[in-house]
This record gives C-alpha cells, structure tokens and sequence, in this order.
C-alpha cells in the first residue's frame, strides 16, 4: 500500500488502462471488481473502450475481462494491430459460460480462441477449482417443502492471498 502511495506521488505523467466493453465483459466499477479498480485508480487512469471505434493513442495497456460474446471479425484486426504496436493487452477468457441457477455450462465461443492460438496460446479444458469454495444456496423441492441447503461450490474462486512480489498485483 506504501509503494503505490509512493509510485503516485514520483509518478510525473499517470498511464492509462481500457477495459474493452461490448461482449459482456467485467468493467471499472461493477460489483465485486470495484475495490481492485479503485485500487488500480490510485496510479493509473482507468477508463473503457470500445473496440468497433479506433482506439485512443493514449491508452497505454488494453484489458479484456471475461468477454461472453462474439467479437466481429473487425475487432479481432484492431486487436492484432494493437499487439503489433508493441503495447500492452491482457486478456482473461472464460472457457465455458456457465448458468448458475440451473447448473449447466456450455463452450464459450468469443472468436478470441483463434487469435490466441495463432499467437501460440492454447487453453486448457476444464474448470478452476478454489480448495477454499465459495458457498452457495440451493433449493431443494420436496412434497410441499422448499429446502434450502449451502453448499461448498468449488467453482467460484475466492481470491484472498496474490503473490506481492508478482507484477500483476504489484500495481
């Protein structure tokens, strides 16, 4: 916490991280993420973008967050450029769409899959599992009774330990 006050205050010219919206993503602000965004806000410039217009020259890192639709073909090109402008871009892909409520998932296809691998990324199949395992309600009809039971649901990750020393959460 020390060294992000102190890199905010060395710091002459703030750079600037977009988030991508349009497919679904997560964004700056909504639910769960807004205490990481406003932790990044203290020495960076947080904004969005929107990949079916040029992008600004003066954003510096470009981030898509768990996108859940498909991109058109002519943003998968700008996102090429992007990479080819030697700039940085991060992006978290969900394999698998998933629908809580009635415990189903299905492949998830946003048409980043082909961009990844022809960059030499491969994603694995399968789930990430969380030993800690968020817990969840479900309800359970029997006769007239509606039951609720809370269950351990390794599936949703609980994010409370991140490597200090690694740059992702450095800030």
């Amino acid at each position: 916490d020390i060294t992000r006050k102190i890199k905010k205050l060395s710091t002459e010219q703030r750079k600037t991280a977009a988030f991508v919206t349009g497919h679904g993503e997560k964004t700056p602000g909504e639910g769960p993420l807004q205490a990481i965004f406003g932790s990044m806000a203290e020495t960076l410039e947080v904004r969005t973008a929107d990949l079916s217009k040029p992008l600004p020259a003066d954003i510096d890192a470009l981030w898509i967050l768990g996108p859940n639709k498909q991109f058109p073909p002519a943003e998968i090109e700008r996102l090429k450029d992007w990479a080819a402008s030697g700039r940085s871009l991060g992006i978290l892909l969900d394999r698998r769409w998933v629908d809580f409520r009635a415990f189903f998932s299905g492949k998830a296809d946003t048409g980043l899959e082909t961009l990844l691998s022809a960059w030499g990324l491969d994603q694995r199949e399968g789930f990430v599992v969380d030993a800690q395992a968020e817990k969840i309600q479900v309800e359970q009809q029997s006769g007239m009774f509606v039951m609720m039971n809370v269950l351990e649901y390794p599936y949703l990750p609980v994010a409370t330990d991140f490597q200090k020393n690694h740059p992702a959460p450095r800030g």
